[in-house]
């Protein structure tokens, strides 16, 4: 095997490869040199075996996401939850509730004001969603609130104190 000239060819045979998909039409050089070096001619065969060896397959596909799911599930020891199916329903019955009673319940107590039971209606509609997103908004805005605790805990699980700039 003569180290230098071989290193070279592989190299060429590994761009003509990838340039021409199989290396099949190779020039006359490189045939002269595969005839008289059998690791040469074998590391071609590898190349050309390549492509049968590893098809190409899409980065996602739906067996791959079970057997990632199911193996995170075996990793983690997680069970399905029993509940999580009646969940749902309640929330969207809650939801349901928390708007449904307010505005039937402005709605009665309206309708004498105003003489109409559409335009009660209307207002207690109009009232529920305003205060509904008043609520919102101070709830949010609660949350993004800044807030300085005394501790910040380190990466390596150890409480140090956390420094304020001014």
């Amino acid at each position: 095997m003569r180290t230098d000239e071989c290193r070279t060819l592989r190299d060429s045979l590994v761009d003509l490869a990838l340039e021409r998909g199989d290396g099949r039409s190779l020039p006359e050089a490189v045939k002269e040199h595969l005839r008289t070096c059998a690791g040469c001619a074998m590391y071609l065969e590898g190349l050309r075996a390549a492509p049968r060896l590893f098809p190409e397959e899409p980065l996602y596909t739906p067996d791959l996401r079970r057997r990632t799911l199911r193996a995170v599930a075996d990793a983690t020891g997680a069970k399905p939850c029993r509940v999580a199916s009646v969940l749902v329903p309640a929330s969207a019955l809650s939801v349901a509730m928390s708007v449904a009673a307010p505005v039937w319940l402005l709605t009665v107590l309206l309708r004498p004001l105003l003489g109409s039971e559409w335009l009660s209606l209307g207002f207690a509609l109009a009232l529920t969603i305003s205060t509904g997103l008043v609520i919102s908004g101070v709830g949010l805005s609660l949350l993004t609130q800044r807030r300085t605790p005394g501790l910040a805990p380190a990466p390596n699980g150890a409480s140090l104190p956390e420094v304020h700039h001014e």
